[in-house]
């Protein structure tokens, strides 16, 4: 599997947990009224996992958190390359005693440490950008999903909206995913 699926795979099943466990449901009724037929206290259920798999906004904010980790990994691996780089030839050249003096020597060892401290901040910036990332873009599909659920509550008047990954027998439920979906995928074309 090459790097670029698993940091998809990664990235969905991040977003699909966070939404499991964030309770991207509402379990109390609204209090507006909608003219039309009263659910009676039925209950739905949404499969989460496939609305994330198929909403367009996870597939947009997935596609972007992937370029931005490429970026970020191309330029770290460049900088690491480097102090590889500058270390292995500072090794080389102190076991050859090619160093004219014992201060150039400690000059250029304090040089290569730097560049290695400097490698591991960086590598620990990106890596907590990466994470800022992926949580805005979890809240923003949570916040999106809560509204559209909502909305869908709202006017079909049910009483609870469960999340299909739970339901193991859902006789009298309705499975709503692909209604609300719609809904999700219809704020695109606005």
């Amino acid at each position: 599997m090459d790097k670029k699926t698993r940091n998809s795979i990664v990235a969905i099943m991040g977003l699909v947990l966070a939404l499991i466990f964030n309770g991207c449901t509402k379990t109390t009724p609204t209090k507006k009224t909608v003219d039309g037929p009263v659910n009676n206290g039925k209950i739905a259920y949404v499969k989460v996992d496939s609305l994330v798999v198929n909403y367009y906004l996870t597939k947009d904010l997935n596609d972007e958190f992937l370029e931005t980790s490429e970026a970020y990994n191309k330029e770290f691996a460049a900088k690491k390359t480097k102090m590889t780089k500058d270390a292995q030839a500072f090794q080389v050249k102190y076991q050859r005693h090619q160093f004219a003096t014992q201060a150039s020597m400690m000059k250029e060892r304090e040089r290569i440490v730097a560049m290695e401290k400097e490698v591991k901040k960086m590598d620990y910036e990106l890596s907590t950008k990466l994470s800022k990332i992926q949580s805005d873009n979890n809240k923003r599909v949570t916040d999106s999903l809560n509204v559209a659920l909502d909305h869908f509550q709202e006017l079909h008047h049910y009483k609870y909206i469960l999340n299909g990954a739970a339901v193991l027998r859902a006789e009298g439920a309705d499975n709503i995913t692909s209604e609300v979906l719609k809904i999700l995928n219809a704020t695109k074309k606005k």
